[in-house]
C-alpha cells in the first residue's frame, strides 16, 4: 500500500464531477493524530461502485444536519462511477459548495468488523447508510441507542423529548447501526476480542460479528443482565458509556418498519403525523434490509421517505427515479 496516499474530497476534481470514474485511494492516516476532532464514518462494503439514492440521502442528511466537522465515506470498491448516479453528483456539488465535509476513500474492511476497528483507531460516529439524520449529533459522546426486541410503551415528558434514567428497561441489545465511541474505547476492544475468538470465516454466522454482538459484549463488559437508558461514568473515560432510549434513532421498532414507514396503498398519513413520529429523533433508521424493496414515489400519505427526503436530503430526493 502506498503510504503517501491522501484522503480524497470532491473539491480536488479538476473536471465536471458528474462525468468521471474515480480511482479511490486507501484510507490511510499518515499522522496518527491528524484526524482529531469530531468525525463520522459511513461504510459501503457490498463492492458497489456508487451509492443508491437512499444511501446518498443518508450522507447528505449527515452533511447538512449532524453538525459533525468531518464525514468519511469509505468504499470496499476501488472505483466509483459518478456518471451513473445523478444524486451522487449532486452530493459532490453540495458538499463541495456548502459543507466541504464529504470525502471518499477506498476501504478493505467489511462493515460489522470494520466499524469497530475504525472507531477504535480514530474515534467518532459510525452510521449505517440507511440512517437519515434530522438533528445535530455534536453533543453526543460515547453513546449507543437501545434496541428492544419489541416496541416498548413509555410516556415522554411533555414537549421536551426527555426520558428519566432507567425508564426503558429490560433490553438485551443495542443498535450497532448508529453510535459514537472515543478513540481507544475499551468496549470496542472487548467487541473485537469477542469477534476474534468467536467468528468463523467459513460459516460466517451473522450473530458472531453482526448486530447481536454489541449487546452481548456490552452486558458482559458493564456487568448487566439487561440494559436500560442510563449513563455510566468511570475513572477511565475510555469506559464511559450512555445507553440512549431507542427513539433517539429508531422511532419505529425494526419489526414494524415495513408497516409503519410504508403504509401501503391505503395509507393516509399527514405531515403532522410524520412530524409526531419523529419529533424526538435525531435520526431515523429505515432498516433497508426490511424496506429496500418498497419504491418511493413521492406520495407523502403512504411513504415516510417522501416526507423526510425533501426536508433532510433534498439533492438526493430530486433524483426520485433512482431513490
Amino acid at each position: 500500500m502506498n503510504k503517501s496516499l491522501k484522503t480524497f474530497g470532491y473539491g480536488q476534481l479538476k473536471t465536471d464531477p458528474c462525468n468521471v470514474t474515480i480511482n479511490l485511494p486507501y484510507f490511510e492516516n499518515e499522522n496518527g493524530n491528524s484526524l482529531g476532532g469530531q468525525q463520522l464514518f459511513f461504510l459501503e462494503t457490498s463492492g458497489a461502485r456508487g451509492l443508491s439514492g437512499r444511501q446518498v440521502c443518508s450522507v447528505e442528511s449527515a452533511a447538512l444536519h449532524s453538525q459533525i466537522g468531518r464525514i468519511h465515506l469509505l468504499f470496499k470498491s476501488t472505483q466509483i462511477d459518478l456518471n451513473k448516479r445523478k444524486s451522487m453528483c449532486e452530493l459532490g456539488k453540495e458538499t463541495n459548495g456548502k459543507t466541504e465535509r464529504a470525502e471518499i476513500h477506498g476501504e478493505t474492511h467489511y462493515s460489522s468488523i470494520g466499524r469497530l476497528a475504525l472507531l477504535y483507531k480514530y474515534g467518532g460516529f459510525y452510521l449505517d447508510l440507511d440512517v437519515v439524520i434530522l438533528k445535530s449529533l455534536e453533543n453526543m459522546n460515547n453513546v449507543f441507542a437501545l434496541e428492544p426486541d419489541r416496541p416498548l410503551h413509555y410516556k415522554l415528558e411533555q414537549d421536551r423529548c426527555k426520558m428519566k434514567p432507567a425508564v426503558q428497561t429490560g433490553v438485551a441489545d443495542i443498535n450497532n447501526g448508529h453510535f459514537h465511541l472515543s478513540k481507544g474505547h475499551q468496549l470496542l476492544w472487548a467487541a473485537m476480542d469477542y469477534v476474534n475468538k468467536s467468528y468463523n470465516p467459513v460459516t460466517r454466522i451473522r450473530g458472531e460479528a453482526g448486530p447481536g454482538v454489541m449487546g452481548k459484549v456490552a452486558r458482559k463488559f458493564y456487568g448487566y443482565d439487561k440494559l436500560s437508558n442510563i449513563k455510566l461514568k468511570f475513572q477511565n473515560d475510555q469506559k464511559d458509556i450512555e445507553f440512549l432510549h431507542s427513539w433517539v434513532f429508531t422511532p419505529v421498532n425494526w419489526r414494524d418498519a415495513r408497516q409503519r414507514l410504508w403504509l401501503g396503498k391505503g395509507g393516509n398519513s399527514t405531515p403532522e403525523e410524520w412530524e409526531e413520529l419523529s419529533r424526538c429523533c435525531h435520526g431515523i433508521h429505515f432498516y433497508s434490509n426490511r424496506t429496500k424493496q418498497f419504491k418511493v414515489t413521492g406520495n407523502v400519505k403512504r411513504e415516510s421517505y417522501s416526507y423526510f427526503g425533501p426536508k433532510f436530503c433534498p439533492k438526493a430526493f430530486k433524483d426520485l427515479e433512482n431513490f
